[in-house]
């Protein structure tokens, strides 16, 4: 909540607001950007409390690993809505961020496991294959997630409520 109200603060002091129209936009009066940076140092501090709460546990390191893989690609996510908030940028340059914001998650190591899918029914599934499949499931997500909230910041507060 600190970070949100900060963030408030400096788009207000550099005029970094979204104004009003007749079309998408319904708040009444300008509204400030950069909620999202907010949201992201909140979201930042709680995993690196988490991280520190579970020390010295033994799984620990890939929980470090997948956790800071989601930070680098929820990063990425934001500093591409930053940007679209400042510069209105299109559609394909903003799904571009979005599946780049994709890349430290699956290189964190979090893809579905489709082994685990078919081995019941007998197949064997090498893990090229199964790579290969998780990449778009992953990139799916990434673009759903995204985008559903996207399309949620058009009322004040109810993408910060739903995210929350």
């Amino acid at each position: 909540m600190i970070a949100t109200w900060l963030c408030k603060a400096i788009a207000l002091r550099f005029n970094t607001v979204d104004k009003p129209d007749d079309l998408v936009k319904t708040h009444k009066k300008p509204v400030a950007c950069l909620g999202g940076v907010g949201v992201l140092i909140g979201f930042s501090v709680g995993i690196l409390c988490g991280i520190y709460l579970v020390r010295g546990e033994n799984f620990l390191p890939i929980v470090i690993r997948w956790l800071l893989g989601i930070i680098a690609g929820a990063a990425i996510s934001c500093f591409v809505g930053v940007v679209d908030d400042i510069f209105n940028i299109s559609p394909a340059k903003k799904m571009l961020g979005q599946i780049i914001a994709a890349v430290p998650i699956m290189l964190a190591g979090i893809l579905p496991d489709f082994g685990e899918i078919v081995r019941p029914f007998g197949f064997q599934m090498s893990d090229g294959i199964a790579i290969a499949m998780g990449i778009p499931v992953v990139i799916f997500f990434v673009l759903g997630a995204t985008n559903s909230l996207n399309l949620l910041d058009g009322l004040d507060g109810l993408c910060g409520g739903v995210t929350l």
